[in-house]
């Protein structure tokens, strides 16, 4: 199992401490130490359940803050809890487009994500983001693509702008106490496919691990 663990805020929580609990990012936040200690501990215990859209839509409703629907979840409504992981698609968001590839909004999305985590829930986050060298889908499996993010690549600052406004998406993220909400960051899935730009033959695996890396 390998875990993105994505933080966003610069507050040190001390090196040795990250190092002891197994996190290489000196800046990550007690909150993401905690999830991931957990995790751990859970892996020999059983298995999370989780659902990808969960509060936001299910059979026959859709997520209305004004109707019965609010805190609405089909695992809920058949097994009588919430599922322990929440898993959120930031496609298109690089984009500027107010809701997602599931037409879920991300401001209510931001919202959803603060109730599963105040609940316990593990937040997990993929992006399906567009192809930046043709402006198409994730699923323009171009070659090229990813050699043309990395630096000194054609649309390298194209890239990183579109990483600024996953950041500032991700600071958006808090707590009740004003802690950042610590998720599970996912992105460039099903790397060994050839349906998206960042898979397959579509680039080399140093380029993939320096795009990873970046």
């Amino acid at each position: 199992l390998v875990l993105g663990l994505f933080v966003c805020n610069n507050e040190l929580f001390g090196q040795v401490n990250n190092v002891k609990h197994g996190i290489v990012d000196i800046k990550a936040t007690r909150e993401t130490a905690a999830l991931y200690n957990n995790l751990k501990k859970l892996l020999n215990k059983g298995f999370m359940f989780g659902h990808q859209d969960d509060l936001a839509y299910g059979v026959g409703w859709k997520y209305d803050a004004s109707t019965s629907s609010a805190g609405r979840s089909d695992i809920k409504d058949v097994t009588g809890d919430y599922p322990g992981v929440y898993g959120w698609e930031l496609g298109d968001l690089e984009i500027d487009k107010a809701v997602n590839l599931d037409s879920v909004p991300f401001k209510t999305m931001q919202q959803l994500i603060k109730q599963g985590y105040e609940r316990g829930g593990v937040i997990t986050i993929s992006w399906h983001l567009n192809n930046p060298l043709t402006g198409k889908t994730a699923w323009n499996p171009e070659p090229g693509t990813v050699a043309s993010i990395l630096p000194g690549g054609s649309k390298h600052d194209l890239y990183k702008s579109w990483l600024d406004k996953i950041a500032t998406f991700m600071n958006g993220l808090k707590g009740s106490r004003g802690e950042f909400i610590p998720v599970i960051f996912r992105p460039y899935h099903e790397l060994n496919g050839n349906w998206f730009w960042w898979g397959g033959k579509h680039c080399s695996p140093e380029e993939f691990k320096k795009l990873w890396i970046f």
